[in-house]
C-alpha cells in the first residue's frame, strides 16, 4: 500500500474527477501524529489525501474515496475518516451501491488482499470478516471497464510451496478476471 503515496497524487493530478475505490482490510489514514506503529502502509491513504505531508503531494480528494472491506480501524483513524469524509462499506455492501457513491467519472482502484477471508489469498496481515472471492470478483465486474483508470495489487505473500502458490495466482487471476479484456 506504501506505492500508493506516491501513485495516487501522481493520478489525481493527471485524471480530472479521479475516484478511488479502496479495498482494504485497514483504513490506512493514520497520520504520523495518529500513527500508534509508526508503519508507513498504514497512512498510505491518508498521505494520498493530503493530511500529511508526504513529499508526493496529496492531491486525492477524500470526498471522491470509497473505503470497502476495511475492519481493522484504530480510533484516531477512525475520527479522521470521519472528518475527511471518506465514505466506508462493509463487505456485505452492494456493489451498485458502493459505485453510486462513487458518481460518474474515472475510478482508480487499490486492492489489498488482506481484505479477503483469512486463508482466502495469502496476505501479510490477516482481519476476520473479510471479502470472499465471488463478492470481490462481483464488485469488480459491477465496474465499467471505461471508468477504470487505475488498478493496484497490494500485499500478496507468495506461500512456500508450489502448489500453494499456483492455487493462490489462480484465486486471484479469477478475482481480477472481470478487469482482464478477456474476462468481459
Amino acid at each position: 500500500c506504501s506505492a500508493s503515496i506516491a501513485t495516487l497524487p501522481a493520478a489525481a493530478r493527471m485524471i480530472d474527477g479521479l475516484n478511488v475505490l479502496w479495498v482494504d482490510a485497514h483504513g490506512v489514514f493514520n497520520t504520523p501524529a495518529t500513527t500508534e506503529t509508526g508503519y508507513l502502509g498504514g497512512m498510505a491513504l491518508a498521505g494520498a489525501c493530503g493530511l500529511w505531508r508526504t513529499g508526493h503531494g496529496g492531491e486525492v480528494s477524500p470526498a471522491r474515496v470509497a473505503l470497502l472491506a476495511a475492519r481493522d480501524i484504530d480510533p484516531p483513524e477512525e475520527a479522521l475518516l470521519a472528518q475527511a469524509g471518506v465514505r466506508r462499506f462493509t463487505a456485505g455492501a452492494e456493489p451498485e451501491t458502493v459505485l453510486a457513491a462513487l458518481g460518474e467519472g474515472p475510478i482508480w482502484l487499490h486492492v489489498d488482499w488482506d481484505a479477503m477471508e483469512p486463508g482466502t489469498v495469502p496476505a501479510a496481515y490477516y482481519v476476520p470478516g473479510g471479502l470472499v472471492p465471488d463478492r470481490l470478483r462481483a464488485f469488480l465486474a459491477a465496474i465499467p471497464p471505461e471508468r477504470i483508470a487505475g488498478v493496484e495489487l497490494a500485499e500478496f505473500e507468495m506461500p512456500g510451496t508450489a502448489q500453494a502458490a499456483q492455487g493462490a495466482i489462480a484465486t486471484i487471476l479469477d478475482i481480477v478476471g472481470p478487469l482482464l479484456p478477456a474476462g468481459r
